[in-house]
């Protein structure tokens, strides 16, 4: 397995797409005292999900020095379909799982609460979801 650093732009997507479930918006708040409502706050998140990267990339090789480029800089997205956040999701998880990181609270809630909340947007979304008939 390689590790690398995500682009902004997947990140940058997690986080804009966050901030429309009132849902996320809260939980975040709570576990986080982070207000993503802002921009202040998505930025906050957004940097914070960009040290985590960097910290699975280090575990892996010792240092990201090499793989930062010019470093993180938020800007928020928007029109974001949620299967496009959670497969950059997926993306941003899979390059994190490394070392320690795995065991981070700020981990181990994007893996789980955040994972499950897309998915969940994804599947409730679909039309098929829609056209079953519950008896």
């Amino acid at each position: 397995m390689s590790s690398f650093i995500v682009s902004n732009k997947t990140i940058n997507t997690i986080v804009s797409i966050l901030k429309y479930s009132d849902y996320m918006v809260r939980r975040i708040k709570n576990e986080f005292d982070l207000d993503i409502e802002t921009i202040e706050g998505q930025s906050q998140l957004a940097h914070k999900l960009y040290a985590l990267n960097v910290s699975g990339v280090s575990a892996r090789y010792g240092s990201a020095d090499n793989m930062i480029g010019e470093g993180f800089k938020y800007t928020a997205e928007y029109n974001i379909r949620s299967i496009v956040a959670y497969k950059n999701l997926q993306t941003l998880l899979y390059q994190c799982s490394e070392g320690e990181v795995i065991k981070s609270k700020l981990y181990k809630f994007m893996d789980n609460d955040v994972r499950a909340h897309l998915a969940n947007e994804v599947i409730t979304n679909l039309p098929e979801y829609e056209e079953i008939i519950l008896g």
